[in-house]
């Protein structure tokens, strides 16, 4: 549903007990999931279409739901077990290793679940089995497996198990009680053995890697990962948002232009049905692919990347962001240059570079400059901004 000032609670209240009554719960939807629309190559080839270098795909929720197997003696809640009896996870790992194999392949991880009878307990997250919101019943869990302690005995395997499976980056959620600094010596040690990269975040119960900001920025040496969705209300599919309320194209590039000028990464949520057609509604394909011809063209000022001393320009200009590599430093302008640009900050220039467009349809042209003042000035003709969309970026090669 959705939340925030849009918030739909009380209106899916009343839709849920008109349409299927009081009796009928969150579990008997389970029996709904068929994905019999789910093509994970559609999907991996999105993403690449989306500029992507990896993803995050929800392992498992706060509802305990898990996309891949299980051992039985650990859950029968599985998309395995119960519907649509796939291993949704694992065949879309395959399909990335196979039509994009430069993706790495990323898991949501759930630490708690929410209504777990044997999670009881624990902090600020009550646990225990639901109660029917209509009867006040308490539910029944699908596919509980009772367990003597929830930690060592599930959480533990589970992330075992999404290790084993070639799990590049674990992206858990909450944290709460956890054995993840003997899970983290196993995981890394066995990449290293592999010869692979892994990673984990900070909200596995440890200080992990990266740190993550959801619906928000941060400017830090540390590196960081923005997280918003494509629907400004929900991180799922929702049929209630509007299709003008998606994240347009520019959005999504100035967003993740924000979180690179801030030594962070960008991740973009995108919403499946239940029958799993890819990404829906379309408008959220059109939208991705756009703002991925965009990426793709700029890649050189976005992918391997560092950022600079200052995130921006300065408060005159808020919209001008930087990037450097070993040999040439970026100069991104989020809005339509006037035909003057002047950079408030000082940037590695000195006379005599060159300036050269980056992306766009005059990529590689020559932008005149010059030191005004201190100050680097670049006279940008009117051809040379509409050549481009969304950002205009330049370059200074040392």
């Amino acid at each position: 549903m959705n939340s925030g000032p849009n918030s739909t609670r009380e209106r899916t209240y009343e839709y849920h007990l008109q349409t299927y009554g009081p009796n009928v719960t969150f579990d008997d939807f389970v029996a709904n999931f068929t994905a019999s629309a789910y093509d994970p190559r559609e999907w991996v080839n999105l993403f690449a279409d989306a500029g992507a270098n990896y993803f995050v795909q929800s392992a498992k929720q706060h509802d305990g739901y898990a996309l891949f197997d299980l051992p039985t003696n650990i859950s029968l809640r599985t998309s395995v077990i119960q519907t649509p009896h796939r291993n949704l996870l694992q065949e879309l790992y395959d399909a990335a290793d196979k039509y994009q194999p430069h993706l790495h392949k990323g898991a949501y991880y759930s630490l708690p679940e929410w209504f777990h009878p044997d999670y009881h307990g624990f902090g600020e997250w009550p646990g225990g089995n639901a109660t029917n919101p209509y009867t006040n019943e308490k539910l029944p869990y699908l596919g509980y497996v009772p367990l003597s302690d929830y930690v060592s005995e599930k959480v533990l395997p589970e992330m075992r198990t999404l290790a084993a499976m070639g799990t590049d980056l674990l992206w858990c959620d909450i944290g709460g009680p956890n054995l993840t600094t003997q899970f983290a010596a196993e995981y890394f040690n066995n990449a290293r053995k592999q010869g692979r990269q892994v990673s984990i975040n900070n909200r596995c119960g440890i200080k992990g890697d990266f740190d993550t900001a959801t619906y928000s920025t941060l400017q830090r040496n540390r590196k960081w990962e923005r997280t918003a969705s494509l629907d400004p209300f929900s991180f799922g599919y929702n049929r209630a948002t509007p299709e003008d309320a998606y994240m347009k194209p520019q959005v999504i590039v100035t967003r993740l232009i924000e979180a690179i000028s801030m030594n962070g990464n960008f991740l973009l949520n995108v919403g499946p049905t239940a029958e799993g057609m890819c990404i829906i509604p379309s408008i959220q394909q059109h939208n991705l692919r756009v703002a991925g011809k965009w990426i793709k063209s700029h890649s050189e000022a976005i992918f391997n990347t560092t950022f600079w001393s200052m995130a921006s320009s300065d408060e005159k200009d808020p919209n001008i962001r930087f990037t450097q590599t070993a040999d040439a430093f970026y100069i991104l302008a989020m809005t339509k240059p006037n035909t003057t640009l002047t950079i408030h900050s000082p940037v590695p220039y000195r006379e005599g570079d060159n300036v050269t467009v980056v992306g766009g349809m005059n990529a590689g042209a020559i932008i005149p400059s010059y030191l005004d003042n201190g100050l680097l000035s670049l006279d940008i003709k009117n051809d040379i901004v509409e050549a481009d969309e969304f950002a205009w970026v330049f370059k200074i090669t040392y």
